[in-house]
């Protein structure tokens, strides 16, 4: 893995684990990218740059979770 596709996925997992935090507080429901981008600290054009949309986005954090869980 080269040093940008390293960022790249470092980015993408420290994203995904902010979506986990807000949908753990908000629920799938109460929670959209915009939301999403402000407790990440990032603009909604940066997570859309790492997410075509918030379906790609809840499909990483179910990926995550699992991993984790069964490490």
């Amino acid at each position: 893995m080269t040093p940008k596709e390293l960022k790249h996925a470092q980015k993408k997992l420290e994203l995904t684990r902010n979506a986990i935090e807000l949908l753990a507080r908000v629920g799938f429901a109460g929670a959209n990218m915009r939301d999403i981008a402000k407790q990440s600290g990032v603009s909604l054009g940066v997570l859309h740059y790492y997410f075509e949309d918030k379906r790609e986005l809840i499909a990483s954090c179910v990926r995550l979770y699992k991993e984790e869980f069964i490490a």
